[in-house]
């Protein structure tokens, strides 16, 4: 059975004050900063777990260079959401995707500054994925 993603407008905040339009994630009708929330705490590494929602733009360009091999975010992962300073690539959960002919597989969920691993994978129907991701576009 295929996952469910979601991207949700929303408002955002950093730590210096400043909002800004923002995307949350869910998955399965779970929000996705929740998941990885959840497994930062239950794990034996000391990890931040302190994370804001990346803009619309910021994740379309990264989801979107994420399935095209060869590429920065298909090589060491797309950010999915960003430490609180609101820096891209400080302290950052990142999505590796892999493409079939009928599927968008995030295939692991790592962190950009350590090698923690989330032991997270998805896999979501591919036309669904990509109707969703074309949604970013729109809050922008």
């Amino acid at each position: 059975m295929d996952d469910k993603i979601e991207f949700v407008k929303i408002n955002e905040q950093d730590a210096t004050g400043r909002s800004y339009i923002a995307v949350a994630i869910f998955i399965n009708g779970k929000d996705f900063t929740e998941t990885i929330k959840s497994v930062e705490r239950q794990s034996d590494k000391k990890m931040l777990s302190n994370y804001i929602h990346l803009t619309p733009s910021e994740l379309y360009e990264g989801l979107s260079l994420a399935m095209v091999p060869g590429s920065e975010p298909a090589e060491n992962g797309a950010e999915i959401l960003c430490c609180i300073c609101g820096c891209p690539e400080c302290w950052s959960p990142v999505v590796h995707v892999t493409v079939d002919e009928h599927r968008v597989h995030w295939t692991q969920i790592t962190h950009n500054q350590t090698d923690f691993d989330y032991n997270l994978s998805y896999h979501f129907n591919k036309t669904e994925y990509l109707q969703e991701l074309e949604k970013l576009k729109h809050f922008i």
